[in-house]
């Protein structure tokens, strides 16, 4: 939480210097790469979650319950990440895009 606050802090101010405070549409020059630090903490607190439940599964439940307790979570987990992932057509519209805003084909001719 505390990375989010410095990089909303850090956005929003940007927005104020660029005169875009009042314009919810308006998109904000700052790097992508703002959002990496978080992403990777939320991944390692998954990771890290995910390794202590299974280990709680195995160590509390009885030898014969406690696959049966791992599958609805490794099954839920599955699921989940299947709508956070894009789909392919999503990835072929997205390169599409990039292929018509900067054709990269005359700048390796060039």
């Amino acid at each position: 939480m505390a990375v989010s606050a410095i990089t909303e802090s850090i956005r929003r101010e940007k927005a104020i210097k660029e005169g875009l405070e009042d314009d919810p549409d308006a998109m904000v020059h700052i790097s992508a790469m703002w959002l990496g630090l978080q992403y990777t903490l939320l991944g390692l607190a998954e990771a890290c979650n995910a390794i202590g439940q299974i280990q709680f599964f195995y160590s509390q439940f009885p030898k014969s319950m406690s696959s049966m307790a791992i599958a609805p979570f490794t099954f839920g987990m599955e699921v989940s990440n299947l709508g956070y992932g894009p789909s392919e057509d999503e990835m072929t519209s997205l390169a599409d895009g990039v292929e018509e805003e900067s054709d990269y084909r005359e700048l390796a001719s060039a």
